[in-house]
């Protein structure tokens, strides 16, 4: 009697692992000819009541009810690609229902990644809470930094660009919410305009995130070098390298992050009657924009951190000089407590940027 269709039901069980062939036979066994030894894969099922099954290179093998072994060729390098028409992204797999005419077809996806074809990644969130709170610091700055009088040296500028750049973000960020929630309510089916907007927003989003922080860098700097310089601090020239800087920290940064929209395209969600814009880098790339996330995300708060660390030892050694009855130390730990704020501010700002690296 055929059975056209059954229902299996079965449970997950260490027991019921399939044992390797090295876990069952020596190697000297093992490195025979498989013509020689698969004469003898019926001792493991007659020997070891609880095996169900094994395999080798080649094969697997199943114990039935008699204790018998029953083998057969199994692929074990077999991609699951749905026969060369894998729609999957970031290396999912695909399944089908059927071999032959199939009609519907799922994904895997590897860790780290979700959606009906594996889109969506959990690597790359770009809001996180540095992000709101950067935005209402530098909103509050550019409050501060449009007064002429605030620009007269080098921070001053730096900071009123960083405000700028905050808004900009915010302006992008809006226009980028508008327009998923336009096309996912299919009030937007513009496809060009959809696709351009999907290169375009994150690459700026990204980009201008970093560019601020950078110019956050350049206000430590700066201040290092004012604490130095003394007297001898010039505002004009420092304006003058303000302005060479931040040319120089956009076009640079911009650079870096030029393989973004490169990589960006539309994929049609059929199943949720939706279009999504995603990125899928190559492996190699992936490390290069893994390196420099790590880069643009570490070097600007170690700056901030070196530049405090100057502007103490620098002002301890001064004082030092002066107040020579009180010791080293104890003034060390006043310049310490007076700054700490230059040292603590970086710290949280590595906290909240965390979810960037993750």
């Amino acid at each position: 009697q055929t059975i056209t269709s059954a229902n299996i039901l079965t449970e997950i069980n260490p027991l019921y692992r399939c044992l390797s062939l090295d876990e069952l036979f020596n190697k000297t066994f093992i490195n025979q000819h498989l013509l020689k030894r698969i004469k003898y894969y019926h001792i493991p099922c007659q020997e070891q009541i609880n095996l169900i099954c094994f395999y080798d290179s080649t094969h697997i093998c199943l114990c039935d009810l008699s204790r018998q072994t029953n083998c057969f060729e199994f692929d074990h390098n077999v991609t699951y690609d749905c026969r060369g028409y894998n729609l999957c992204e970031n290396d999912g797999k695909c399944f089908q229902d059927k071999q032959i005419c199939p009609t519907s077809a799922f994904c895997s996806c590897p860790e780290c990644f979700f959606g009906s074809r594996c889109q969506f990644s959990t690597q790359q969130l770009i809001l996180s809470l540095d992000f709101i709170l950067g935005i209402i610091n530098n909103v509050f700055s550019y409050l501060t930094f449009i007064k002429g009088e605030t620009r007269n040296v080098g921070c001053g500028i730096y900071l009123f660009v960083t405000s700028i750049i905050s808004l900009i973000i915010i302006t992008i960020f809006i226009i980028k919410l508008t327009i998923l929630f336009l096309s996912q309510m299919h009030l937007l089916n513009n496809r060009l305009f959809i696709h351009i907007q999907c290169i375009i927003t994150d690459f700026f989003l990204r980009s201008l995130l970093s560019i601020s922080d950078w110019l956050s860098a350049c206000v430590a700097i700066e201040r290092a070098v004012t604490i130095l310089k003394g007297a001898n601090f010039n505002k004009n020239q420092s304006k003058r390298i303000a302005k060479q800087v931040i040319l120089f920290v956009c076009i640079l940064t911009f650079l870096t992050y030029i393989h973004d929209p490169i990589h960006r395209h539309l994929i049609d969600d059929e199943e949720e009657q939706r279009t999504w814009c995603v990125i899928k880098y190559p492996s190699s790339l992936q490390i290069y924009d893994w390196i420099l996330n790590v880069l643009h995300f570490s070097i600007p708060p170690l700056i901030n951190c070196i530049s405090a660390l100057i502007i103490i030892i620098y002002a301890t050694r001064t004082r030092s000089k002066a107040q020579k009855k009180l010791l080293y130390r104890q003034i060390l730990r006043e310049q310490f407590q007076h700054h700490k704020h230059l040292l603590i501010s970086p710290c949280i700002l590595i906290i909240l940027a965390l979810p960037r690296l993750i």
